[in-house]
């Protein structure tokens, strides 16, 4: 003769229920407050490390030269990694974006706003289609945006080492106008705004979440994934063009190397800001915000610390292995940020 089996009553279910929801409440406080409470160390310890200047009015002024490009990017980039995306392309399609505004300046055939607008469709062109790549190929998007990446920094070697120089400048004096504080000012907090609307009030960024979610689920209920997988990466494309005519006109120039690590930054930005690599409903384009900057002010509070810029890109790739190694849920083989 077996044992009897207990069975719980409904209150103890509902205790044990009440108890797993509190859990999860305070997990997910704890999560959240993850990336304020790094962002604070990161500018507490480094603005004791260099004695203060951290914050004086020329470095303040270089930090927001830093992270213009950078906050310009990641909010671009939220639409993307928000539905699972990943484009390891912005930083040769910025860079070859460059390089053809630049052509058609020199040529002084073309008015400056068709330049722009022309240099902006390139990194949407990249961007669209790594999407293609991964929907219609079938190809796995980190296997795709990298080939893509490969091709997109062949051209822009080719191209930019045609000329004696291994580079194309343009008159800094010329275009000062833009590489304006002011300028920048209401451009940033312009996108930042968009972009925020657009994410949270928008189908473009619910569906986005939403597909994040569970994509096989958001197709069943009628969601067109296709169409909203390109949208995030439209608006990834945009966003690295605007990034890019202003990290031109401030070098007045581009090279080879143009736009050359902006990808891998990117995702530095995105782990540290505690915005989850596989997307869902817990993206929040201002986590992405904030990893730009903790990622800019990392950098530059170091460079001032007299680092070596090898030793400062070793210590972030350090700080994404430790961040993702924290946010990766072993009991779902999940990555939770």
């Amino acid at each position: 003769m077996g044992g009897k089996q207990v069975s719980r009553t409904s209150e103890e279910n509902l205790l044990i229920q009440q108890q797993l929801d509190k859990k999860a409440r305070q997990k997910d406080l704890v999560m959240n407050l993850i990336p304020y409470a790094g962002f604070v160390f990161v500018v507490t310890a480094l603005a004791i490390a260099t004695g203060g200047n951290l914050f004086s009015a020329n470095n303040l002024a270089n930090i927001l030269n830093q992270s213009f490009v950078m906050i310009i990017v990641a909010v671009g980039a939220s639409f993307v990694y928000a539905h699972g995306g990943m484009d390891f392309t912005v930083g040769a399609s910025m860079g070859l974006a460059e390089f053809v505004i630049v052509t058609m300046i020199l040529a002084n055939r073309v008015p400056l706003a068709i330049a722009l607008f022309v240099g902006v469709l390139v990194p949407v062109a990249s961007s669209v289609s790594v999407a293609c790549c991964a929907l219609y190929l079938k190809i796995p998007v980190f296997v795709g945006s990298l080939g893509l990446r490969m091709v997109l920094m062949g051209v822009l070697n080719m191209v930019t080492t045609s000329s004696e120089s291994g580079q194309l400048n343009i008159s800094y004096n010329d275009y000062r106008f833009i590489d304006n504080v002011a300028v920048k000012l209401f451009v940033l907090i312009a996108i930042i705004v968009a972009g925020y609307y657009l994410f949270e009030y928008t189908g473009i960024g619910k569906k986005a979440k939403i597909i994040g979610g569970n994509r096989t689920v958001a197709r069943e209920s009628g969601i067109n994934v296709s169409k909203y997988v390109i949208w995030g990466y439209v608006f990834l494309g945009v966003c690295v063009g605007i990034a890019g005519i202003f990290s031109l006109f401030r070098a007045a120039g581009v090279s080879n190397t143009s736009g050359s690590g902006t990808e891998f930054n990117l995702m530095t930005c995105i782990a540290l800001g505690g915005f989850p690599l596989k997307g869902g409903q817990r993206s929040k384009i201002i986590n992405a915000i904030l990893g730009a900057m903790t990622v800019c002010i990392l950098s530059n509070g170091l460079l001032l610390c007299n680092l070596d810029a090898n030793i400062i890109n070793g210590i972030k790739g350090l700080l994404f292995i430790v961040i993702v190694g924290l946010s990766y849920d072993r009991s779902s083989g999940k990555l939770v940020s």
